[in-house]
């Protein structure tokens, strides 16, 4: 069998690069709308918020769930959740 040609092998990485991305956009697709419902769930449709504090907050949240950074106690890398206001 012949070797393939530098264009045919540059075809096939960008058809494969391009399935690629295609695969990443559909799990950040899927992910968004995870994160959607359950943002609905919890009532934050109903907030009069801009998507600035939103997103602050998200962050927030984020950083409660990460592992510290560089072996620091958990206590050091962030600060502790505020109480849940008052049901």
């Amino acid at each position: 069998m012949p070797r393939k040609s530098l264009t045919d092998r540059r075809a096939e990485k960008l058809a494969q690069l391009d399935a690629i991305r295609k695969e990443l956009a559909a799990l950040e697709t899927k992910a968004g709308e995870r994160l959607g419902r359950l943002a609905l769930k919890a009532g934050l449709a109903d907030l009069d918020l801009n998507d600035d504090t939103l997103l602050e907050e998200f962050r927030a949240i984020a950083g409660r769930f990460r592992s510290p950074p560089n072996g620091a106690q958990p206590e050091q890398a962030a600060a502790p959740a505020p109480p849940a206001p008052p049901a």
